[in-house]
């Protein structure tokens, strides 16, 4: 067994969980802080139309999620990255799938936008 390796790691688990109250904190507030321009961008028809799917629900403080009626996802993926903005169309378990989320599916939407932020990501 690697114990320096192990030591390492322990060390840097601590270290995460200390700082999981505030990391969430500051995801949140990015959320929260994306989900009103958003809603700016709509007010101002930025955007002919937007559906933020879990808007005042209790969920992950790191993920939100949008619909954008009479859009297709994959011109949104592409306008957006062109903006530097990495979003995706599908979920992590879907990975080079084509095709729309059974789960969004299931919701009766097929044309959707999901964004997840970590310790990267910063406004």
């Amino acid at each position: 067994m690697n114990y320096s390796l192990a030591a390492s790691f322990a060390a840097e688990a601590k270290e995460a969980i200390a700082e999981l109250d505030h990391e969430e904190a500051r995801l949140g507030a990015l959320k929260d802080q994306m989900e009103a321009l958003v809603m700016e961008a709509l007010v101002m028809e930025a955007v002919p139309s937007a559906i933020m799917t879990a808007l005042g629900t209790n969920r992950a403080a790191y993920n939100a999620h949008f619909i954008f009626p009479g859009t297709q996802s994959d011109a949104m993926l592409f306008l957006l990255d062109q903006k530097g903005i990495c979003v995706s169309a599908g979920s992590a378990c879907q990975a080079g799938v084509l095709g729309p989320s059974h789960v969004l599916l299931g919701m009766g939407c097929s044309q959707s936008i999901g964004i997840s932020m970590g310790a990267g990501n910063a406004w």
